[in-house]
């Protein structure tokens, strides 16, 4: 499992979130994880 815990001091609208969600989920070393291996991510976000 990998998880992101984002500061309190760092403020993202929703749209910004998914841009940040789908940079990690599609990222270069994200694909060249063998396929067997099962990558889980979770995001832990402030709230707004």
């Amino acid at each position: 499992d990998v998880a992101f815990t984002v500061k309190k001091n760092i403020i993202a609208d929703a749209k910004q979130r998914v841009i940040l969600e789908r940079a990690a989920e599609t990222c270069p070393v994200a694909k060249s994880i063998h396929p067997d291996i099962e990558v889980r991510i979770q995001w832990h976000w402030p709230e707004l």
